[in-house]
């Protein structure tokens, strides 16, 4: 599949770090790939994981800015993502069978079930950890991403899941390095 893909689809750009980000969609179209319809899921993470582990580092978010942030403020702020941050979602358990295969001490076989799932990468230092995330840590994330304020991204966390605790999706967040800094957006309560 690989040697097909490259083949009618080759590098156009000589740096070839970039190389290959539409493989899984055409992966999915593939026909003797039909069979194993998991199959573009996971080159999926594998390119997301590839991307978290190339991109550029970034100082981290200093907690003490996140806490210092006034509450009647947060429709005025956003918060920046690390850039080595990926997020994806899916409708089944591909995520879950992607991490089994990751662990040289797999235990029972994974049966691809209808669970959605969502997983993000993040590196810090030369090691890219992946995590499975919640309905809701997903969706701030995601709505961070398109550039919300935090106000709106909470609330998108909040239809996620209306039961979600926002301080432990920041306080995770910050744990985990996914965030480098709070700063103020154009548009107010977006």
């Amino acid at each position: 599949a690989a040697r097909e893909f490259a083949r009618v689809n080759p590098p156009a750009d000589p740096a070839l770090v970039a190389y290959g980000e539409a493989f899984p969609q055409w992966l999915a179209d593939f026909p003797p790939a039909r069979d194993t319809p998991y199959l573009a899921g996971i080159a999926r993470l594998d390119w997301l994981w590839w991307r978290s582990w190339s991109a550029a580092d970034s100082p981290l978010l200093d907690p003490a800015e996140l806490a210092a942030a006034p509450p009647d403020g947060l429709g005025r702020v956003t918060l920046g993502l690390h850039p080595t941050l990926r997020l994806a979602s899916f409708s089944t358990s591909i995520a879950s069978l992607w991490l089994e295969h990751q662990s040289p001490m797999r235990s029972e076989p994974h049966h691809l079930a209808p669970t959605p799932e969502r997983i993000l990468f993040i590196r810090t230092g030369q090691h890219v950890q992946s995590h499975l995330i919640d309905a809701s840590t997903f969706a701030l994330l995601e709505s961070l991403q398109r550039g919300s304020s935090l106000y709106g991204a909470a609330e998108c966390a909040l239809a996620a899941d209306p039961e979600c605790s926002l301080p432990h999706i920041l306080t995770g967040g910050v744990a985990l390095g996914l965030f480098t800094d709070i700063s103020p957006i154009k548009d107010a309560l977006t």
